[in-house]
């Protein structure tokens, strides 16, 4: 108890910077990082942990063996470098994507994401548990050196270039061979998950057209699909910025930050964090929605591009399993740069060393990160869900009535040949067999089966149920009973006894499909043997 002992008796310990109790010898002594300790400034004492984020002088003299030690799991000391990344030649923060378990493999995540060595420290050797990230820090070096970029320009594959064409030929709804802005907003939005305004997608069309990405020759209303295939990934949507980094962090160092935080704004509004530094910084807790708990040093948020696919990235490495649609495309632009299988390999080793209740990831929206093989793959899925959905109201159907007409078999499910007629019947262009299984795979169960609530959540959207809701709640009784409107649906599957369309279509493609479906099991099967093979021998290099 520091109170219980004043600065006096401290002094009378030698005049020494930093200085600790200690219990067993009853005496003050010289304090080593990594306690609990009194500092001097401007003459008076004041109680710290972690004495090196504010003595580094007398702190890292005194740590070098501790900080340095033999990943024995004692602390590893912050040190008041906060200012620079290279910390002395020591494990303080180091890239996420070099975070993995004892002679495994780790995933590609984003560069501006990061974790301490307190929290997970590379140098341990064998089976550790790993501790839950609740705490993260937001972390700005140099508010001098920040600067705006974008992600690098993505050379695409040839899937990829298949997929994207088929997300953009559904994305216009008018046939016009390019998007307009109501068009390209909407798409925006299905690939980033981000609102713009007209006048920030007029800005965007322009902005493109003077980098060379659009036809200069167009006015400022539309682009062509060639052209928004290119604004698509060249990286142009995707703003972060350098200088800036999400750490994930030891409960031990959120409470040091946040006290440090706290002391250093008790002397005075002006002071700064690190001295003669403009270090800015947030601690965030990931189970409050990424709520700020403290900052300090001029902080303001950063991109939300930035701020979520660092948030949904951490997450994974907490092996949570349950994601809303939004953050779903977060992660996925997070792991990109790894492929699916691996992806889940890294997931399941990793949750193997958390205590967890046991869960199926197979039943939850993480399935989506390890069956769809990046954002353009959602961005098709996207696409084909807003195709429909106007398709059917061209058509002047209700939903309920679109799902029981198309339901051939009257067993409340819709197969992939009864989607398929569904399709057709709608004249939803450039789907093939092989996007109509991707489509139900990506709403439906593990065998493609869409059930009425999976078709109304995925043609509807969970935004558009809340709006609906809200215009309920606002409107009058007269717009309450509007049948014909999409967002007055019910919640709950119509009842199969009744018909409800006198005229029932019949699937398509059933034997075409089955075929297709069977190869895809073939070469599915190939790649799990040759994982389980992978997995067989890397578990018996960890054993060795």
């Amino acid at each position: 108890d520091l109170s219980s002992h004043t600065a006096g008796e401290a002094g009378e310990a030698g005049e020494v910077e930093a200085v600790r109790y200690d219990k067993r010898e009853g005496k003050w002594v010289q304090a080593s990082a990594g306690s609990y300790a009194l500092y001097k400034k401007s003459g008076q004492w004041q109680g710290v942990h972690d004495l090196s984020l504010v003595t580094p002088a007398n702190a890292n003299a005194n740590a070098d063996g501790a900080a340095d030690g033999q990943g024995d799991g004692s602390p590893i000391p912050l040190a008041d470098e906060l200012s620079t990344k290279a910390l002395a030649g020591r494990e303080r923060f180091y890239p996420a994507s070099y975070f993995k378990l004892y002679k495994r493999s780790p995933v590609q995540l984003p560069q501006h994401v990061l974790c301490s060595g307190n929290y997970f420290d590379r140098r341990w050797s064998g089976a550790r548990r790993i501790k839950n990230v609740v705490m993260t820090l937001e972390w700005v070096p140099s508010l001098a050196k920040l600067t705006e970029t974008s992600m690098p320009s993505q050379v695409l594959d040839e899937h990829q270039e298949h997929t994207l064409s088929t997300a953009l030929e559904l994305a216009d709804l008018d046939g016009s061979g390019d998007l307009d802005v109501q068009e390209l907003a909407a798409l925006i939005r299905s690939a980033t998950d981000i609102d713009m305004s007209v006048e920030a997608v007029h800005a965007l069309i322009t902005k493109a057209h003077s980098k060379g990405k659009g036809d200069k020759e167009k006015s400022s209303t539309a682009l062509m699909k060639s052209e928004v295939k290119q604004l698509l990934a060249s990286g142009m949507l995707s703003t972060l910025e350098q200088g800036r980094y999400t750490v994930a962090v030891s409960l031990a160092e959120a409470e040091t930050l946040r006290r440090i935080i706290h002391v250093r704004a008790a002397t005075g509004a002006d002071s700064p964090l690190v001295d003669g530094a403009d270090v800015a910084l947030a601690l965030r807790c990931t189970q409050a929605g990424n709520m700020v708990f403290d900052h300090a040093g001029s902080f303001k948020p950063g991109p939300t591009f930035q701020t979520e696919t660092a948030l949904q990235a951490l997450r994974y490495l907490d092996c949570t399993m349950y994601y809303s649609d939004p953050q779903i495309n977060w992660l996925l632009q997070a792991l990109e740069r790894t492929p699916r299988r691996k992806r889940r390999t890294f997931f399941q080793s990793v949750l193997g060393c958390r205590r967890r209740l046991a869960r199926k990831w197979e039943e939850t929206p993480l399935a989506k990160v390890f069956t769809m093989p990046d954002r353009f793959a959602l961005l098709k899925q996207r696409s084909s869900s807003a195709r429909v959905r106007a398709a059917i109201e061209a058509v002047g159907l209700a939903l309920w009535d679109a799902f029981v007409k198309f339901d051939h078999s009257r067993t409340g499910l819709l197969r992939a040949p009864e989607l398929y007629s569904m399709l057709l019947y709608l004249r939803v262009p450039a789907l093939s067999p092989g996007d109509i299984l991707d489509f139900c795979s990506g709403i439906g169960d593990a065998e493609g089966n869409v059930t009425y609530e999976a078709f109304v959540h995925a043609i509807v959207g969970t935004d558009a149920d809340e709006e609906d809701e809200e215009e309920k709640g606002e409107g009058g009784a007269e717009e309450a009973t509007d049948a014909d409107a999409l967002g007055d649906m019910p919640a709950n599957a119509p009842k199969m006894d009744r018909i409800v369309s006198s005229t029932l279509v019949p699937p398509t493609g059933a034997e075409e499909l089955s075929i297709l479906r069977e190869k895809r099991a073939l070469a599915e099967a190939a790649e799990d043997e040759e994982d389980q093979a992978m997995e067989a021998a890397e578990e018996k290099r960890t054993r060795r």
